[in-house]
């Protein structure tokens, strides 16, 4: 009997366990009944939390009519210049006028410049942080520039002909078209504080070659030479374009002799070189006074838009 009740229990002992660990629900259980045995699951780590997107801000492209308004303006404000300056001194207000704005553009160019350098170079808790601000280099670059650029151009306003007036004309609304380029170019790739940092010289530049070439052009083989380069000296060609400008006994009347000068020697070498060496030296003279002219032209147009546009994010 023992012999059979062992034998009993080998064969059926593994269908025994099989139904103790099975899972099964007893009459008046709501829950099942737990497994006696429960094999251990592999421990798998957690899935990695879902990075937060990254806000990246764009920012609101410069329009075209900002730099067309700004060429406009330049051009409005030289025309009243050569209108009002030969009939009063009170039209000696627009050149202030011209001078603070490209003051103010070159000025806040300046700053921004500096600004990150100061940002990229030094710490924040040092010292010379709040000492190297750059102000002051940048009032002296905005005074230096608007000094020289205003004076060039109240000269040539008041000097140039029919030809040399469209050509302005046509110089001006080309830079403020391709500053809105190259602006809207810039905030693709730059922080919105350095959006005209970047564009401004690059308009600038690029409009006061090509102006320079065009003025140059345009001066020695389609405009007649002036009167003052049959002058025997360079001093009497000088003493002649002198009485080309509205007599007057001032600061700003002698400052407009200066660019005048410059032109009128390029002219005297020039003509002179017909007979002598340095042939060279004349349109070299003419290259400058042209390229001094050129790019305060475009550098009035950018410094305009500068001075009152700001960038905004999108």
């Amino acid at each position: 009997m023992v012999e059979l009740s062992r034998q009993w229990l080998k064969v059926n002992e593994p269908q025994q366990l099989k139904r103790v660990n099975a899972v099964s629900k007893l009459p008046g259980q709501d829950k099942p009944r737990p497994r006696l045995y429960t094999p251990p699951k592999e421990i798998q780590a957690p899935p990695p939390a879902a990075s937060a997107p990254i806000k990246t801000t764009r920012v609101m492209p410069m329009s075209y009519f900002a730099g067309f308004s700004a060429a406009v303006l330049v051009c409005g404000v030289l025309y009243l210049w050569r209108s009002f300056y030969p009939v009063g001194d009170p039209a000696l207000l627009l050149l202030v006028v011209i001078g603070l704005l490209i003051w103010r553009g070159t000025y806040r160019r300046a700053v921004a410049r500096r600004i990150t350098w100061r940002r990229a170079i030094l710490r924040r808790d040092s010292w010379l942080f709040d000492f190297f601000q750059g102000k002051l280099l940048a009032h002296v670059a905005g005074i230096v520039a608007a000094i020289a650029a205003t004076i060039t151009l109240a000269d040539f306003a008041l000097t140039a002909s029919l030809n040399e007036g469209l050509v302005a004309l046509a110089l001006c609304l080309s830079t403020g078209f391709v500053l809105a380029f190259f602006a809207r170019w810039a905030t693709l790739h730059t922080h919105r504080d350095l959006v005209l940092v970047v564009a401004a010289p690059l308009a600038a530049g690029l409009m006061g070659l090509i102006g320079t070439g065009l003025l140059l052009s345009l001066g020695w083989y389609v405009e007649t030479a002036p009167a003052e380069a049959d002058a025997a000296t360079l001093v009497e060609g000088i003493a002649q374009a002198q009485l080309v400008l509205p007599p007057r006994d001032h600061i700003v009347a002698w400052a407009l002799g200066v660019p005048r000068s410059l032109e009128t020697a390029g002219w005297v070498f020039a003509k002179q070189s017909q007979t002598f060496s340095f042939s060279p030296l004349g349109l070299i003279f003419l290259l400058l006074y042209n390229a001094l002219v050129s790019f305060s032209l475009t550098r009035f147009v950018v410094d305009t838009v500068t001075s009152a546009y700001e960038p905004k994010d999108n």
